[in-house]
């Protein structure tokens, strides 16, 4: 999402944490029915989903 700020990401079987220091941009990812602490995930033609995260240094939190 930025090409000056850092992009943070974690993640594991059931989680994906994500913050950025500025910018805005899309996480793309496959799941059943995922949930997020933010934002709105958005379901793709591919049957994968999306989320948009915005450069305000919060993180996003999805369980999927």
């Amino acid at each position: 999402p930025t090409p000056n700020g850092k992009i943070y990401v974690r993640m594991d079987k059931k989680t994906i944490r994500v913050s950025a220091s500025e910018g805005e941009g899309y996480v793309y990812f496959k799941g059943k029915s995922p949930k997020s602490s933010s934002g709105k995930v958005e379901k793709m033609n591919d049957g994968g989903f999306r989320l948009l995260v915005k450069g305000n240094g919060n993180e996003v939190v999805i369980n999927y």
